[in-house]
Formats: C-alpha cells, structure tokens, sequence
C-alpha cells in the first residue's frame, strides 16, 4: 500500500513540473512573440501610441536602463568603452524617461496645430536607415503617414535594438 501510494505522490509531482514548464515555455515564447523585432512592427506600434493617445504605450517603447545594459553587454568592445557608454547611456535614458511625457504630448499638440486627425490617419511606409556599429543593430526609423491630405512624419532617431527596437531619442514631427 505504501508503494503505491509514494508511486501515485510522484507521479502527481512528475505530472506538476511538466505542467509548469509548458506553462513556462508558452509564457516565454508569447512574450518573444510580441516583442517589435523589425522596424515595421515598431513604427506600427508607435503611430498605434498617437492613434490612441496612449502614453503608457509610448514610454514602453523607450530604452530602459536595463535594456541598455543588455545592448552593452553584446558590443564586442574594450569593457573600458562599454564603461563610457554605460555612462553615457545612463544619463541619457534618464534624460528621456523625464522628458517622454512632454515630447509625447508635443507630438500630439503639433499635430493637432496642423489639423492632423489620428483617427484617419494611416500608416504609409516605414523606413529604415541602418548605423550599424559594434555588433549593434540601431539607426533611424521614419514613419511616414496621411490624415487625410496631409503627409507627415514622425523621426525616431538612434533606434536600438536587442530583442525588439527601442526609441533613443526625443520623437520628431516634421513635414
């Protein structure tokens, strides 16, 4: 009785780990799947934050410290250059998390100055101007759009990519 019992306790167990690590790998491959692995992906989601008005979009799709130090730790440099540019880095990702709302909204009051209507607006291209360096996929991403008779454009300069693409820099509203 004894053994049979300890038998069905483990298979019980056996059967919770297999379970767990499913529930794992499909968590883990859903969260690969969403990450914006082309700059296509990325601009769609960026004109989505306007379209929307979502900021909390918007600042998910800026560099973190951490995804900072993830790019960092793939460049094949000197560690004493990956210390310059953890520095640099830092500095600047702090610089853009306190200014995100404000660019965020000035893209949004620029727009609206100019009659752009987001919910009309469409998505007409993405383009993608590579500066590779270091082992680092990164450059500027342009999203081209119309509302209605008016073209414009959004600027996403110094775009950096780890596993997904990440904004740089203040986002741009040009003509």
């Amino acid at each position: 009785m004894y053994r049979c019992s300890t038998f069905y306790n483990m298979k019980k167990k056996l059967i919770l780990i297999i379970l767990i690590l499913l529930k794992f790998s499909i968590y883990v491959y859903g969260q690969d799947s969403l990450a914006l692995k082309t700059p296509d992906e990325f601009g769609k989601e960026v004109l989505i934050a306007f379209k929307t008005n979502n900021f909390e979009l918007f600042k998910s799709l800026l560099i973190t410290e951490a995804d900072h130090e993830l790019i960092l730790n793939k460049m094949k440099v000197s560690d004493s250059i990956k210390s310059i540019y953890r520095q640099q880095g830092v500095g600047a990702i702090k610089h853009l998390n306190a200014q995100a709302k404000q660019n965020f909204d000035d893209i949004l009051n620029t727009a609206k100055l100019n009659n752009v209507n987001w919910e009309i607006t469409e998505l007409k291209e993405v383009k993608f101007y590579s500066k590779q360096k270091d082992e680092i996929e990164r450059g500027d991403i342009i999203i081209y759009l119309k509302s209605g008779e008016i073209s414009f454009k959004l600027i996403l300069s110094n775009c950096h990519k780890n596993d997904q693409w990440f904004i740089m820099n203040k986002v741009s509203f040009t003509y």
